[in-house]
């Protein structure tokens, strides 16, 4: 029904703002991660909405990138997952690292979202895992390393980051954590392994 709304910020709560458009609020339910990224009332922004119309309430959820809708509207197509839960996923970590958890089997960091136990986080896996598309996270190694670099179906590629991947996989460290960890430090193609895993770590730690 509503694509997106632009409007001034009224009001902001945990969970919700009052998005002002022309006199009228709108109570729009948002992640807790999009609203700290709001700079508070009088701002203007537009919010990509979602209408919700169940048989005991009729809601409206908003994000901040239409990307994270996606990831919203993803997550509803699973069985047992509401827009609650969506929201609460998208609270406790935002849609990339979503992704990243979904695409590394990482049940451990879905199943930490408020509502989410074990079992759903599985189903998520299972179920959205085929549907997701993973050029993201060969896109993001590529700009961190260099073109002349790459990945290979979503596993770091051979070399000094691919030892130290593994290395932190054997520490206990979760897929998506040891990918994400790594593809962040900054010059690493210049690295050797134990400096690489050290940085790494550091920002495991962090």
């Amino acid at each position: 029904m509503y694509s997106y709304i632009r409007g001034e910020i009224a009001e902001v709560y945990e969970d919700s703002i009052v998005l002002d458009n022309n006199g009228m609020g709108y109570l729009i339910f948002m992640s807790a991660l999009d609203i700290k990224k709001l700079k508070g009332q009088g701002e203007t922004k537009l919010i990509h909405t979602y209408f919700s119309v169940t048989e005991n309430a009729v809601s409206l959820f908003g994000f901040l990138s239409r990307e994270e809708r996606e990831m919203f509207l993803l997550l509803l197509k699973v069985s047992g997952i509401g827009p609650k839960a969506a929201l609460s996923l998208l609270s406790t970590m935002d849609e990339r690292d979503l992704k990243y958890a979904i695409l590394s089997d990482d049940e451990k960091a879905i199943s930490k979202a408020p509502g989410i136990g074990a079992k759903s986080a599985k189903r998520i896996i299972v179920d959205l895992k085929d549907k997701i598309d993973s050029s993201f996270m060969s896109k993001d190694l590529k700009e961190s390393l260099g073109e002349d670099r790459g990945v290979s179906g979503g596993a770091l590629g051979d070399g000094t980051d691919n030892d130290a991947y593994l290395a932190l996989i054997s520490l206990g460290y979760s897929s998506s954590s040891a990918y994400r960890a790594i593809s962040e430090v900054e010059g690493r193609n210049e690295m050797d392994v134990s400096t690489l895993l050290k940085e790494a770590l550091k920002r495991l730690s962090s």
